[in-house]
């Protein structure tokens, strides 16, 4: 982790959450930039990530590889399906994720 990520980092010491093993994604708890390395702090571990985008804060990120069409977990449920394949590190949004409503309003 790079001494700025470390001074930024939230007071428990992980950037991002996955509250549930079938998640997919984590929720970022600060703003994390492009091409830095943050902690994500999942069910009895934490894994080191490198961001790929610029992910604003309260946003999602792949926590793997996903291919396009699979389905996307969060907080234990499912919120809807990769419409590209998304690299872990990588920003889930309304770009790369149709919502179960069919809205995208993911």
């Amino acid at each position: 982790m790079t001494s700025t990520a470390k001074s930024q980092t939230t007071p428990d010491g992980v950037d991002a959450i996955a509250l549930h093993e079938e998640d997919s994604v984590a929720t970022v708890l600060r703003a994390v930039a492009k091409g830095e390395d943050f902690v994500v702090g999942c069910p009895g571990k934490q894994i080191r990530l490198r961001a790929v985008d610029d992910l604003p804060i309260y946003h999602k990120v792949a926590l793997t590889d996903l291919p396009a069409g699979a389905t996307v977990h969060k907080h234990g449920h499912w919120i809807g399906r990769t419409t590209t394949a998304v690299a872990a590190g990588v920003l889930v949004h309304i770009h790369n994720l149709a919502g179960r409503n069919a809205g995208n309003d993911c």
